[in-house]
């Protein structure tokens, strides 16, 4: 029979937990993309963060602290889950960045649409992209990895620990740059192909200078950079992976 102390300590592991699990899902577009009802948001993260403490040994269940340590304790949780979130966004930031160059090649990067979700006008591809990484994110099995990332986590980290001094700030810096290369490795193909289309425009243009390059190139780029997309669509599950697996692998070197 379970006494009142160790379901107290589980409900205050269960919370601290939760606050964890809450940042990382409130500050990655894994629920911020589709419109997700609060309800079931907040339940999936007190679910979640219970098979969390559910799968804790019994010697990181600790005791109910002070007011002060408390307030202590929540917001180590905070900084725990802001170091996961922040790896993840790099993730999402590869095909984001990817977006916009196609955007600003293309002749996208002119015209702005607006987004219900977000509520914010972005370029036609970066919209699209934003969509397509959060399918992405589950279709390719990295929800997976974000869950080992938590246990991971877990163990460096417990519930109450001290995660300052394990957080070193410089894989941070590193990690941003490495979002380029993950980004131009989702889109190069079709950027080689709208760069091709280019040139022959500007060699075009030299032999009629009457043409109206504009008139004629928009056109043209927003054909051949759809149906290279198209192409190269199938043959992207790599890159996907490859930026995907660069955020996590981050975790590893700002968290020892």
């Amino acid at each position: 029979m379970l006494s009142a102390s160790s379901i107290t300590s589980f409900a205050l592991t269960w919370a601290l937990l939760a606050v964890r699990v809450a940042v990382v899902f409130g500050a990655t577009p894994v629920f911020e993309q589709f419109p997700v009802p609060t309800f079931v948001r907040a339940a999936f993260v007190f679910a979640f963060a219970a098979a969390l403490v559910a799968s804790l040994p019994d010697g990181l269940v600790m005791q109910v602290p002070g007011g002060a340590t408390l307030v202590v304790w929540v917001v180590r949780e905070a900084i725990a889950g802001g170091v996961l979130a922040i790896c993840i966004n790099i993730a999402f930031a590869a095909f984001s960045l990817g977006a916009r160059l196609l955007d600003v090649q293309i002749g996208f990067g002119i015209s702005q649409v607006f987004d219900p979700v977000t509520r914010r006008d972005i370029p036609i591809l970066t919209g699209l992209f934003a969509n397509f990484a959060v399918l992405a994110f589950f279709a390719t099995g990295a929800y997976v990895v974000m869950i080992r990332a938590f246990a991971y986590l877990i163990v460096l980290m417990p519930p109450a620990a001290d995660a300052l001094p394990r957080i070193d700030v410089q894989p941070l810096l590193v990690g941003a740059a490495r979002l380029f290369v993950a980004g131009l490795a989702l889109v190069g193909p079709v950027m080689l192909c709208v760069l091709i289309v280019e040139m022959a425009l500007v060699m075009t243009a030299r032999s009629l200078p009457r043409m109206n390059v504009f008139a004629v190139g928009l056109p043209l780029k927003i054909v051949t950079g759809f149906v290279a997309l198209a192409l190269w669509l199938p043959h992207m599950r790599d890159a996907v992976t490859h930026a995907f697996d660069s955020g996590f692998d981050l975790l590893h070197e700002v968290i020892r």
